[in-house]
């Protein structure tokens, strides 16, 4: 067995008992309307941000929620960006063979949502928000931590 088919294996594991885990703690969540609190994204005309969701093949109950928690956080906070090209976000599946390389490019443990920010198209910093998994629970801290996790690499950043 490969060292990336152990990977695999071992995430989706980890996926299934994540969704076992969290399965009650979704039960009973009640639907508060989420505040999006965006950070200005200052981009110069040659630099773009990618936020990624990478999922599997097997997908959970968690991993679903993440992927939905990061989509509607991207779609609603920033919707200029988008429309100008500045911003993507993406879902790619790391079991197709064609995307694989993205395991070793943001060094993935399990499935995950990476922020990259490029400049003429070539990767200058990119952050895996490993924290995405305890905070799947509560919409609101999820998509904070997503904003701020981008203004963090956001290169027009104010440091008041």
């Amino acid at each position: 067995m490969t060292f990336r088919s152990m990977v695999l294996a071992l995430a989706s594991v980890a996926a299934v008992f994540c969704g076992v885990l969290f399965a009650g703690t979704f039960q009973g969540q009640q639907d508060t309307p989420i505040v999006y609190r965006p950070p200005a994204l200052k981009l110069a005309e040659n630099q773009q941000m990618n936020v990624y969701y990478f999922h599997g093949d097997v997908r959970c109950t968690t991993c679903k929620l993440i992927e939905k928690y990061t989509v509607e956080g991207v779609q609603q906070g920033f919707i200029i960006p988008i429309g100008q090209g500045r911003l993507q976000q993406m879902s790619i599946n790391v079991d197709r063979p064609e995307n694989a390389h993205f395991i070793a490019d943001f060094e993935l443990i399990t499935r995950s949502v990476v922020v990259e920010l490029t400049e003429d198209d070539m990767p200058v910093a990119w952050r895996r928000l490993d924290r995405v998994w305890e905070l799947v629970a509560d919409e609101q801290a999820f998509v904070d931590y997503l904003y701020a996790e981008m203004d963090r690499l956001n290169p027009g950043r104010r440091y008041d």
